[in-house]
């Protein structure tokens, strides 16, 4: 099971790091911070030392940072979207200084776009909101008669560990239970918790066969891959993959026990009589949700979409997630006139949110009183560092201050997140190219330079 570090070391450090930076002592910046400690959480996978990196959510108790006026931030970021290629596409975005909620700058900012990756912060926030950093969802093993049922109830993480442990747990539960009439049981797949289609009709099929995603099920290894390789294909039906997987394990579990294991995995559910032999618990909110907006998981998201809707008491399908993601932005008081989220990932070009909406969930997130919502601030990737950014943004002026969500469709391309200047100032930013013509690397370097431009300030 993965342990969370003590949460006061981490309170305590990130105070006096926010004290320092917004006092305007620059120096915190070469602080050795450990990555447990940066992190919050210890990470699924290991990561390489980070860079210090600095506060990302305003302590209402601190001095404030010098503040950047409206000019200051029009004349850093304005030329470089005015003056960027053709080939960068359409240029729109817009700046919100996090302390204040003011919109700073807007170039068209309140123009509702495509967010591509992007709206996987708005997933971020409403998953931290509504199900609470800590939470967890179990994978249950019950036994109903002849039938071991297991129950996915929304990881979609598990490992050949974690999957050999509860077949484990379950045998052993089984051998006790044994009696002697030679009956044979078999493994039933209970993974109705989610509701509706598990491929949204705004997705391309090429989405699928370039393993950007997978049919949307409660139960599932590696994010759906076929091997914990992140560049592993999807499985076609991760579900099942899931409980042939069970169902391998529990056989080599329940070998020289006496207790008989058939051949076959079927679909079912389990009856009112069934009862509990094993369970598994996932990694909490906050790490799932690292896994998501670190290395942009598609499957995670969806996933993460649908929890939140049953939850919020919607239904685990697209239609609930849209509704339970825009009643999570409306409650963090962001305006939401033009939002229309039609998956939790990002993927679909028929996703519309507007720069300004992406940025003010990030500010809102970043001051609420919740906790469990200011984790938003310490999702993202790190320029220079970690996930999607660790080879981008990767200069000593923004290494380690910026800290943004990626997002890439055809023709778009999208940088979403937080940035803190060179005053001590944390501001919150969206920058969106649409209508790209052709190779999108162009689109990229423009709005990496613009967030470069916010460090500067």
């Amino acid at each position: 099971m993965i342990e969370v570090p003590m949460r006061r070391v981490f309170e305590a450090v990130t105070a006096v790091l926010l004290v320092l930076v917004v006092a305007g002592l620059l120096a915190v910046a070469l602080l050795p911070l450990a990555p447990a400690v940066f992190t919050r959480t210890t990470p699924l996978v290991p990561q390489a030392s980070l860079p210090a990196v600095a506060p990302a959510h305003v302590e209402s108790e601190a001095p404030a940072a010098e503040a950047v006026s409206r000019s200051a931030v029009a004349d850093a970021v304005e030329p470089v979207l005015a003056d960027a290629p053709a080939a960068a596409g359409r240029l729109f975005g817009a700046v919100v200084d996090v302390a204040t909620g003011d919109v700073l700058y807007s170039r068209s900012g309140d123009e509702i776009g495509v967010p591509a990756s992007s709206l996987k912060t708005v997933t971020a926030a409403a998953a931290l909101s509504v199900l609470g950093e800590d939470s967890r969802r179990a994978t249950e093993v019950y036994l109903d008669g002849d039938a071991v049922v297991l129950v996915g109830g929304g990881d979609v993480l598990l490992t050949d560990e974690g999957i050999e442990e509860l077949a484990a747990e379950a045998a052993e539960a089984l051998a006790e239970d044994a009696d002697d009439d030679g009956r044979t049981l078999h493994v039933v797949l209970d993974d109705t918790l989610f509701a509706g289609s598990t491929l949204s009709p705004h997705w391309d099929a090429s989405l699928v066969t370039s393993n950007n995603i997978a049919p949307v099920m409660p139960i599932a290894m590696n994010a759906a891959r076929t091997s914990e390789a992140k560049a592993a294909p999807r499985a076609s039906d991760p579900a099942m993959s899931a409980a042939l997987a069970f169902h391998r394990a529990l056989a080599a579990a329940l070998d020289d026990t006496g207790v008989a294991l058939g051949d076959d995995v079927v679909r079912g559910g389990r009856g009112a009589k069934a009862e509990p032999i094993a369970n598994l618990e996932s990694a909490t909110t906050v790490e799932t949700v690292r896994v998501m907006t670190e290395d942009s998981e598609n499957y995670v998201a969806e996933t993460l979409g649908r929890l939140v809707a049953l939850e919020s008491g919607q239904p685990a399908s697209f239609g609930g997630v849209s509704a339970a993601l825009t009643a999570a932005v409306e409650n963090m008081g962001v305006e939401t006139a033009g939002l229309r989220l039609v998956d939790a990932s990002g993927l679909a070009a028929a996703n519309r949110i507007s720069p300004e909406q992406l940025a003010g969930v990030l500010a809102a997130a970043s001051v609420s009183g919740s906790r469990d919502l200011r984790e938003v601030s310490y999702m993202l990737p790190i320029a220079g560092a970690t996930g999607t950014l660790s080879e981008r943004l990767d200069s000593d002026a923004t290494r380690g201050k910026v800290r943004a969500k990626t997002g890439t469709l055809a023709g778009v391309v999208t940088l979403t997140g937080y940035v803190v200047t060179d005053g001590g100032r944390l501001l919150a930013f969206s920058f969106f190219a649409e209508d790209v013509p052709g190779a999108l690397g162009d689109s990229r370097d423009v709005l990496d330079a613009a967030a470069a431009e916010l460090a500067g300030l």
